[in-house]
């Protein structure tokens, strides 16, 4: 019983103590906290530390991971500035060459045509003229 009168006694003595303004001699009449309290303290600590490392952990793989995404975008990035500037370099072509080649080009797919259709023409010609006269002879 003993006990539970000093434990009364020093509540309050520290809500005086709190009421008049004097809070750092309140701390006088604080109860120091057992062993095993402190065990429990230790305990809860080292749980959270480990809960935390687990997290730094998975934070560590995934900036990694992210950075294996990022170097590899980065890569794609270069090699299309790459392809964007050799594509720009077709383009600069001058109009006027680009128009005379394919004016060339034109004129030789003409003239070609036209002697590929004579020379079909002629072929066929004499294929169906040898066939017609090889039925009505005999």
């Amino acid at each position: 019983m003993s006990l539970s009168i000093e434990v009364i006694t020093s509540k309050l003595a520290q809500e005086l103590l709190r009421m008049y303004g004097l809070d750092g001699f309140a701390r006088i009449f604080k109860a120091e906290p057992s062993a095993d309290e402190r065990i429990k303290k230790l305990a809860e600590i080292q749980a959270d530390l480990h809960a935390a490392v687990a997290a730094v952990g998975e934070l560590r793989e995934s900036a990694t991971k992210s950075k294996k995404e990022s170097d590899q975008l980065q890569f794609e990035i270069a090699r299309l500035r790459e392809d964007r500037a050799a594509a720009e370099d077709l383009i600069k072509v001058p109009e006027e060459a680009f128009a005379r080649m394919l004016a060339r080009a034109s004129a030789k797919g003409r003239g070609r045509g036209l002697l590929e259709g004579i020379v079909v023409g002629l072929l066929t010609g004499i294929a169906s003229s040898l066939i017609v006269w090889y039925f009505t002879k005999n």
